[in-house]
Parts: C-alpha cells; sequence; structure tokens
C-alpha cells in the first residue's frame, strides 16, 4: 500500500508565509504516515510548493497548473485529474490510499480537486481550520486539521450508474460497482450486501441457469433492507416469496423419462404430466427472457428462443397427454395406427421414435386437437398468414445453420410476434397472469 496525500498550494499572508501557509502544510503533511505528497500550485505558487519540496526530499511531486487557469473550474479539474490518475497507475493506489487536502489555492482549485478526487472514487479528504483573525485567516498554531468522508455521494453517483446498468440487465457491471464496500457509507452497507446478492440471483435467472439462481437467492423476510433499498430506489430488487417459488419450479432435475428396455418399459402417464408442469413454466420463463432479447438488441436470440417455445407448445400438450415426443413407443397402438396413415418421416434410433415438430402437430391434428394440430402447422409454415416463425426462418438464422442475421427493422414484428406467442399459451396451456407477471419480474427493471 503507498499513501499518497495531495495538496493545494496557494500564497498565503505574504507578510508572514512562514505562518500562514508552510506551518499549516507542514502540519497536514506530518498528520499521517504518508509515502509521497502532490502538491498542486497556480504557476503563481509554484515557488513555494519548491520550498515545501526541498524539505521533504524525494517524497514530494509538485505538478502545477498550466497558465492562468486557477480560476478556470473545467481547466483545473482536468489537470487534477490527469494528475491523480498518473500517480494512481504509477503506484497501483486503490482509493483508500489517496487523500486530497483542498485548504489552499484559490475556492475553484479546491472545488476542482475536490470534483476530481470524486471522480476517481477517493473519498477521503481533510482541510485546515481553526480559530481566525479579523482577516478571516486562521491564527497561526492554533491550526486543526478537519477530516470528513465523501463516500455519500460517490455511493449515491454508483446507485444512479447502477439503475442505468439494470435497465439494460448488465447485472455484471452493477455487481463490479460495489466489489469496493469499504466507500459504502455504514447506513446502507446492508443494502448494498443484499444488492450484490440480488444481481447475482437475477443474472443467473437471466441467462436461464435456475439451479444457480435457486442457490444465490436473497432471503426474503425481517432480514431484507427493505426501508433502505425503497430510499435509494431500488426496491424493485428486492426478491419476494412468489419469485423464489417461481425459481423452485424452474430447478427441479428435469426428470428423465425413462429409455426403452428389454420389457418395453416407456414412460407412464404421470410421469408424462409431471414434466409438462415443469416445461409449460420454462416456456413460459422463455417468453420472458425472449422479450428481453429484443431490449437488448440481441434479435438473433429472441428468434431461437420464439421457435422453441412454439415448439414445446405441442411438446408440452403430448406430455399432458401421456406422451413423450422425443421417446415414442412404435409398439403403442395408436401410434402405430398413425404411422400407417401418414407419410410422415419419422426419426428412429434404437428402436425408439422421436417426434419433430411437424410430427408433433400431425400427431394433435390427427388424435386430440384437429384445431390446435391445424394451427401448429400454420404458425410454424413461413407461406400462411398465421406464421410466428417458421422452420425457414430458424433454419437461415446464423445462430442455427444460415448466414443472414435479424437487425433493428426486424425488432417491431419480433415483438409483435412475442405478443402472438403469449397468447397462444395462454389459450392452449391456460398459464395464468400471475405466473405471467412473475416471469416478466426482470423485465420491469427498464421501467
Amino acid at each position: 500500500m503507498t499513501k499518497i496525500l495531495f495538496l493545494t498550494v496557494g500564497t498565503g499572508n505574504s507578510q508572514d508565509k512562514e505562518k500562514s501557509l508552510f506551518n499549516p502544510i507542514r502540519k497536514s503533511m506530518q498528520s499521517d504516515e504518508f509515502d509521497y505528497f502532490v502538491l498542486l500550485p497556480s504557476t503563481i505558487t509554484e515557488e513555494n510548493a519548491l520550498i515545501i519540496k526541498n524539505e521533504f526530499a524525494g517524497k514530494v511531486f509538485v505538478n502545477p497548473l498550466p497558465e492562468h487557469i486557477e480560476d478556470n473550474a473545467d481547466k483545473c479539474f482536468e489537470h487534477f485529474n490527469k494528475i491523480i490518475k498518473l500517480y494512481m497507475d504509477e503506484y497501483k493506489c486503490q482509493v483508500e490510499d489517496i487523500f486530497i487536502d483542498i485548504t489552499r489555492g484559490t475556492k475553484v482549485m479546491s472545488a476542482a480537486l475536490y470534483s476530481a478526487g470524486l471522480r476517481h472514487g477517493i473519498h477521503q479528504y481533510r482541510y485546515i481550520s481553526g480559530p481566525r483573525d479579523e482577516r478571516g485567516q486562521v491564527l497561526s498554531d492554533c491550526e486543526n486539521i478537519h477530516i470528513f468522508d465523501a463516500s455519500m455521494g460517490i455511493f449515491l453517483a454508483k446507485i444512479d450508474q447502477a439503475k442505468s446498468f439494470l435497465k439494460s440487465y448488465n447485472f455484471g457491471a452493477v455487481e463490479v460497482l460495489f466489489e469496493n464496500k469499504k466507500s459504502v457509507p455504514e447506513y446502507y452497507r446492508r443494502a448494498c450486501r443484499y444488492i450484490v446478492q440480488a444481481v447475482q440471483f437475477y443474472s443467473a435467472w437471466h441467462r436461464l441457469d435456475y439451479k444457480k439462481a435457486k442457490e444465490l437467492c436473497p432471503d426474503w423476510g425481517i432480514s431484507t433492507p427493505v426501508k433502505e433499498l425503497t430510499e435509494l430506489g431500488l426496491d424493485y430488487l428486492i426478491v419476494y416469496e412468489n419469485m423464489k417459488t417461481w425459481i423452485d419450479k424452474l430447478s427441479q432435475d428435469w426428470t428423465k423419462l425413462r429409455p426403452l428396455t428389454d420389457d418395453n418399459n416407456f414412460p407412464s402417464n404421470e410421469e408424462c404430466i409431471q414434466k409438462a408442469e415443469q416445461a409449460k413454466y420454462i416456456a413460459i420463463d422463455l417468453l420472458a427472457n425472449g422479450r428481453r432479447q429484443i431490449d437488448m438488441g440481441n434479435y438473433e436470440d429472441a428468434v431461437v428462443r420464439m421457435y422453441r417455445i412454439i415448439e414445446m407448445l405441442g411438446q408440452i400438450y403430448l406430455f399432458q397427454k401421456g406422451y413423450d415426443s422425443a421417446n415414442i413407443n412404435p409398439e403403442d397402438e395408436v401410434i402405430k395406427k398413425f404411422v400407417s396413415q401418414t407419410n410422415n418421416n419419422l426419426i428412429v434410433k434404437n428402436g425408439i421414435y422421436s417426434f419433430h415438430r411437424s410430427n408433433v402437430a400431425a400427431f394433435i391434428k390427427t388424435y386430440f386437437n384437429r384445431n390446435l394440430g391445424e394451427n401448429l402447422f400454420d404458425i410454424m409454415d413461413s407461406k400462411k398468414e398465421k406464421c410466428i416463425v417458421g422452420f425457414e426462418e430458424r433454419n437461415n438464422s446464423i445462430l442455427i445453420h444460415g448466414f443472414s442475421v435479424k437487425n433493428q427493422k426486424d425488432a417491431f414484428k419480433l415483438k409483435e410476434n412475442f405478443d402472438r406467442t403469449e397468447q397462444v399459451l395462454k389459450d392452449v396451456l391456460s398459464i395464468s397472469q400471475s405466473d405471467l407477471l412473475t416471469a416478466h419480474k426482470i423485465n420491469s427493471f427498464r421501467n
């Protein structure tokens, strides 16, 4: 750790510089065990800084302002900002290693140095005060070093940044913002810990890592800093019980339906129905995630998610009827009849039939729900007006087999198609508005 003190240097009382200027500066410099001092005079007061430098050989650097800018706030800020970065980089300092004394120099210089320090996250400041004479100057030998902390301003600036990042679902950036908890005001430290834990949870949920989300899920209850988060305008980060329940449903082990055995032991109706329930929640969550991909400009990701939801729609319906479309028993009497009556090209592996999306639609249309089966055909046929996302569009995606990409001009149509997809889910799976709202929780961060 290399501790550095930055100090502005003024003119002092020309009648007695020793007592009015040099002694107070020495007192500030000797008040702690600093490794280096950086004096920041104007061109007018550079000579004063050099006198101090000679007394602290090897430990003092002098970086005067360019000529005649001591009353220009922007120019002073530009200079101080560059100098602070120079020394922090040179000595690999953390913000806790930097201290700033804004006593001397013009008021503009002090304000600019304070602003430059805040810009770098420096929160430890000081100035010399004490009883004053009739001219308003601090009496010699009566100086006190007043130390003050600026962590509240820095923390609130980070909160504002965090809100901007959350609007674009940039959870990792929020986590990095609050890595250094030393400069957080004590009153908000509990809220800060919750913010970090919450964004880790939402990040895992957003990337569909439900098991990790459950592991990271913050406790909801008495320990949740509701008051502090509300004051900061981040109460929308609070993880409530309904969201924990939602993640519990999504994070359950995906039941492996039994493969074909010597006894032709295919999955039971009960096992398929169990799988249908969880698949329904995944479809709803993918819907919300797809909308976020559009918000983020990830249009290719949105298309793939929409295709998957439509594909799952038929799968879930068949689960509810006791069939796993990836694990169809060729000896099932209904399946035998279906295969004999259709010209569908079925995928066969190890004596097991696997239905792709058109097979699923045809099977549903033939044996369960004619309207639904036809609708599934229509919403995946690019030639039909009802098409939401077709094989061709999906296959031409650069994420699948093709080389074409969606861009900003496709955003409106994508949003429209997600609305239609949501309506299909409501009609076919009777999903509740409550589940939709829970799945769309993260989407509300943009509001």
